[in-house]
C-alpha cells in the first residue's frame, strides 16, 4: 500500500519518503494538480457573483453545474486509478469509491478552509464534511443513503438539465471541490492540491525539513503537525 497511498500517523522510511516526493513531482501528478487548480479557480471566480455565505447555498447556476461535473469527473478518475492499483479492476461505481474509506478514512480529514471558516465552521456544519453521510463500520455493505449529496447532485445534473435548479448550487459546488481536494491529499499527500511539497536536506548528519514554494490551493490548507525549516 505504501506505493499507492501516502501513509499518515507514522514516520516514513527513507524509501517511502523518496518515492512519495518523486511521485508528486512526476508528470502524471503535476497534470492532475493542474486540473484541480483550474477547477478550484473556477469556484473562486464565482465568489465575485455569489458570495459564499449560508444564505446563498441554494443559489443555482450552469457554472456551478460545470464545477460539480468537473470535480466529480476527476474524483472518479482518481478512484478508478486507485482501485485498479489495489484490486486490479476499474469497472466500479460510487459504492466502490466509498469503500476506499477502508484505506483513506474519509471522515478524518486534516485540511481546512480558513477563508470560509467564519461562515462555515467545521464543528457545526457539513459544507466541509463531504462524507458526512458515510456512516459505516468499514465492514458492512454501503447503502444508498450513505452516498454523499454532492455525488447525487453530480448524477442528477449529468443526465438532465432540468435538475440544475435543485442540484447545481453553491453548496454542492463547495462540497464537491472540497471532497476532491481531500481525496488528492489523502492519496498523494501535501504538495499536489493542498499544502506545499516537503523535502529535506542533510545538515551535520541531521535531516532538516523544508517546504518547496509551488502553486497549491488558494482555498484549503493543511497542518501535519510537523516542524519545517526553510533554507534560503
Amino acid at each position: 500500500m505504501n506505493n499507492i497511498i501516502k501513509p499518515y500517523g507514522r514516520i516514513l522510511t527513507e524509501d517511502e519518503e523518496i518515492f512519495h516526493h518523486n511521485r508528486i513531482l512526476s508528470k502524471e501528478v503535476q497534470l492532475l494538480k493542474a486540473q484541480y487548480l483550474l477547477i478550484e479557480a473556477d469556484l473562486i471566480d464565482t465568489f465575485d457573483f455569489v458570495y459564499p455565505i449560508n444564505a446563498h447555498l441554494n443559489v443555482f447556476s450552469p457554472k456551478f453545474a460545470l464545477i460539480i461535473k468537473n470535480a466529480c469527473n476527476l474524483f472518479e478518475a482518481i478512484c478508478r486509478r486507485l482501485y485498479l492499483d489495489i484490486y486490479g479492476t476499474n469497472q466500479i461505481n460510487i459504492y466502490n469509491f466509498l469503500a476506499l474509506d477502508v484505506y483513506l478514512d474519509f471522515n478524518n480529514i486534516n485540511i481546512e478552509c480558513p477563508r470560509l471558516e467564519s461562515e462555515f465552521p467545521k464543528h457545526n456544519c457539513n459544507i466541509f464534511k463531504p462524507y458526512a453521510e458515510l456512516q459505516w463500520d468499514k465492514a458492512s455493505i454501503i447503502t444508498s443513503d450513505m452516498i454523499p449529496k454532492w455525488w447525487t447532485a453530480y448524477n442528477k445534473i449529468k443526465h438532465d438539465f432540468s435538475n440544475y435548479t435543485d442540484y447545481a448550487n453553491l453548496e454542492n459546488a463547495l462540497r464537491s471541490v472540497y471532497a476532491l481536494a481531500s481525496l488528492i491529499y489523502k492519496v498523494y499527500g501535501a504538495g499536489v492540491a493542498v499544502g506545499k511539497p516537503q523535502w529535506y536536506q542533510m545538515n551535520n548528519n541531521e535531516k532538516r525539513y523544508y517546504t518547496m514554494d509551488t502553486d497549491v490551493s488558494r482555498l484549503f490548507s493543511n497542518d501535519d503537525g510537523r516542524t519545517f525549516y526553510t533554507f534560503n
